[in-house]
């Protein structure tokens, strides 16, 4: 058995934006409030059978305290993040080292200030939310967008083919966790059961390694405010397994981006 540990966020300080959260979070994160546990993260040690969860990182730098870019400052931080991530792709074959590099870059962007720039920002006013794509190679192993998330806009329950690092820029970004029970013998079908359920505040990062089925989970918009997110995926980020927790159902889904 192999102690695997989880960093989890903070709750909310305050109570009231508990109102802004989908009802069916709304015990949990009231839960969390009680016992003055809202103080420091803690860490919480599982117990592993060879399948490594989803890993979950916060920056521990307070983003009141760091000064946006400048528009043509933030293209090129961009830029430089995307050409460091494709060599980080091309040179490491282990993917829990892959992940803590990308980790390590997204920290630099928002040490840095960066902001995410406004052609990236344009929303889809018919889309559930805006996936705007940044930069996807030619080979298929990597794609960066930008998702732009409208009051309580959200996903479905799903997963990704490989892994994946999601940064919160503004906002708050409500997601679940799902553990998957079944042996998945019967791939129309699978039984789910929620894992953890918390908010990402702007300055946080989640990474995500395979298997698929340690990366199950649902992401949403946790406030009336606009949320944006940077997504880094070691695919093509156009399609992934959807899940009905309700019915067991399991589909697959194809993805667009929403800026051509």
């Amino acid at each position: 058995m192999i102690p695997t540990k989880r960093w989890r966020p903070n709750p909310l300080e305050d109570s009231s934006r508990l109102l802004l959260l989908p009802a069916i979070n709304r015990a949990i994160l009231e839960a969390w409030l009680v016992g003055g546990t809202t103080r420091s993260p803690w860490i919480e040690w599982t117990e592993s059978a060879g399948v490594q969860p989803s890993r979950l990182y916060r920056n521990n730098i307070s983003m009141a305290q760091v000064s946006p870019a400048q528009t043509d400052s933030a293209e090129s931080m961009l830029a430089a993040y995307v050409n460091d991530v494709r060599s980080i792709v091309e040179s490491e074959r282990d993917p829990g080292n892959l992940v803590d590099s990308v980790v390590a870059l997204n920290r630099q962007l928002l040490t840095g200030g960066f902001r995410m720039p406004e052609r990236y920002r344009l929303v889809d006013p018919e889309a559930p939310y805006t996936r705007n794509l940044i930069h996807r190679d030619a080979n298929s192993h990597l794609a960066i967008v930008a998702i732009n998330w409208g009051p309580f806009q959200e996903t479905r329950v799903h997963d990704h083919l490989n892994w994946g690092v999601v940064t919160v820029l503004e906002g708050l970004v409500h997601a679940v966790d799902y553990d998957r029970l079944d042996d998945e013998s019967d791939p129309s079908r699978a039984e789910l059961r929620m894992r953890e359920s918390y908010l990402l505040e702007p300055g946080s990062i989640v990474g995500m390694t395979p298997p698929p089925r340690s990366n199950i989970h649902h992401m949403g918009n946790g406030s009336q405010e606009r949320a944006v997110s940077l997504h880094t995926y070691g695919d093509p980020g156009t399609r992934s397994r959807v899940f009905d927790p309700a019915t067991g159902e399991v589909g697959v889904l194809e993805l667009e981006y929403h800026n051509g």
